[in-house]
Parts: C-alpha cells; structure tokens; sequence
C-alpha cells in the first residue's frame, strides 16, 4: 500500500503517524512531499481520467509518484516551484518582483488541481482546500447549527467600542483569520494571542478610527475545552485555566512552571451532534476547536483551526491520536 503525506516538514506528528503506519500496515510504501522535497517537474492530464505525475529528487534519487492508495494532508505544503522562478536573472529588480508574483499565482494553479487530483481520487484524511475558518463565518454557521457563541463585532471606531461598555460587560479581541505569529530567531518570537480590551486604554487613544479589530463578549469560564476530531470521532480535553492568571484569558499563554490541570473530558452527545454539523458544512473531517464552560455552566464556541496541532491532546488524555491517524489510513 502506497500512502502519500503531503505535509508541513516540521509538523512532527507526521513523523509518529508514520511510525504507527509502518507498524500497522503490510508492506507499507511511504512517501512524504514537503517544502525542501525538491520538486523536479511534472505533468498533469486532465480529461475524463485525469493524471497528476511528479518527478521529485530525495536521497540523490529521482523519483516519481502518480498513484497511491491513501493521502495524508496535514499541516500541508509542496515545494512546486518551477526551476525558472529560481533562475530568473532580469536585471530590473522591479519587474523581476512582479514576474515572480506572476509565476506565483500560474503555480497556486497548478498546486490547486495536484491537491484536487490527489483528494479526489483516493482515501484521505485532511482537507486540502481549508487552512482556516473565517471568523466572521464561523459564529454565523455555529448559530444556525445551534451552538452557543459569545456576541461577535467588528469594530474600527473608538465611540461604537465604547458603546459597547455600556452594557457593563467586558470584550476580549484577537486576530480576524488567524493568529499571528513572528520568529526572529531561536530566542524571541512574538505571538499575537487573545487578549481583554480595557476600556481605559481606548479613553487614552488619540485616534478616532483604527484598524478593523475582532472584538468579542468576554465568557467568564469555568473551564476551557479543546477538543481534537478525527473522522467524526471527538477527542476532548478539560482544562483548568482559571486557577492560574497567565491562563485565565487564553489558555495558550502556558506556565511552563506549572501547567494548568489537563484531563480527558466527555463531550455532551447533543454538543458533538451540533458540532458535527458545523464541521460538515466546512468539509473538516479533522480539525481542533476550542469551547469553554461558563460559570453558566452553557458550552461556547470560541475557534476551530483545521491544522491545529493534537499532540498534547493525545499524550494528556491517552488518546494515542497518531495510531488513531494512521488507523484511519487503512
């Protein structure tokens, strides 16, 4: 059996679901695309049987893969540029900038229809065609399919924030589409991570407009969820964020010296039913989300990111999800 993992190459998930592939399956043939596969060249034919083949370099071998049994897309990223765009020697730097976009955006084609065949054709677990949910989306589709999510705006002037406040409760903000992340070297990143709005800050502010900011009713919690799905099975997890204040807004600002309480939780069968729901009408067959539990003892809905990463998911709650991944691959 040839399985294919088009992957992110520092994602080492990968690396543990190809142990537990090998492990599990019979004469198992591994093959692993990623950005520093160097991609030589390929053909692709489209008509009533359409073709993908590609011819790539690794372990001083060219090799080629058309065919395979089953596809992983996890975390995915393919190294598809054409030898041109690494060799153009224009002298006008200018116009070398926009040829470069320009072959950029032939490539994002390309990319398009090598995801296509390879998800269309065979097994796979992964969805190459959603890297994130929209925001704004996601609180529209959750209500409709009736899950609880704190009020939602977007917000650009500084009176109709503070109009907000008159309701008396507090807004939390963080990014639109996803979260941002900066690494300059191994000893400084920056992480643009959730956080509370207070009003005085935006008393203190000389501009009446800014930048359009994500801004959402503030939960007080009594726990928080995250939860990993797997091919319409749910994995949860509880976390005991509110007894440490680093963690009290966005469990993810983690105390190394002391991490928050995590155990296995069971997720209510009307949750996972709604749920469920909202992740078909975003054709996710594996993703993370994140709920809480208000001292209302209500379930909200606070994100979903198809690439989350699962790992301490799995070892704090004995869920063996890399066996779980490769299971599914059979």
């Amino acid at each position: 059996m040839k399985i294919l993992f088009i992957v992110e190459d520092n994602d080492q998930s990968k690396n543990r679901i190809i142990l537990w592939a090998l492990h599990n399956i019979v004469n198992a043939e591994i093959v692993v695309l990623n950005e520093n596969v160097e991609i030589i060249d390929y053909s692709i034919s489209i008509g009533d049987n359409t073709t993908v083949c590609i011819h790539y370099y690794e372990d001083g071998q060219t090799k080629i893969v058309s065919k395979v049994d089953r596809v992983l897309f996890r975390r995915w990223m393919i190294n598809s540029a054409p030898q041109i765009m690494k060799h153009t020697t224009i002298v006008n730097s200018h116009f070398t900038k926009h040829l470069h976009g320009y072959y950029r955006a032939e490539i994002d084609c390309v990319n398009f229809t090598i995801n296509n065949y390879f998800s269309s054709n065979f097994k796979r677990v992964g969805n190459p065609f959603v890297l994130y949910v929209d925001k704004l989306k996601l609180s529209d589709y959750a209500r409709k399919c009736g899950l609880l999510v704190p009020e939602t705006y977007i917000i650009s002037k500084r009176d109709d924030l503070l109009d907000l406040f008159e309701s008396g409760k507090k807004y939390i903000t963080k990014g639109i589409s996803d979260t941002y992340k900066y690494y300059s070297d191994a000893t400084y990143d920056l992480s643009a991570q959730t956080s509370i709005v207070h009003k005085e800050d935006i008393l203190k502010a000389a501009d009446e407009t800014f930048f359009p900011s994500f801004i959402q009713e503030f939960i007080p919690k009594y726990i928080d969820l995250r939860i990993f799905y797997l091919k319409k099975k749910f994995y949860s997890m509880a976390i005991f964020s509110q007894l440490d204040e680093q963690t009290k807004t966005d469990f993810r600002n983690y105390n190394h010296s002391k991490m928050n309480r995590m155990v296995p939780f069971n997720l209510p069968s009307l949750i996972q039913k709604k749920l469920t729901r909202l992740l078909n009408m975003f054709e996710l067959d594996t993703c993370s989300v994140d709920f809480c539990i208000g001292l209302d003892e209500k379930y909200y809905l606070l994100d979903i990111n198809p690439v989350g990463q699962y790992g301490f998911v799995s070892h704090n709650c004995n869920y063996y999800l890399d066996r779980e991944f490769a299971n599914e691959l059979i």
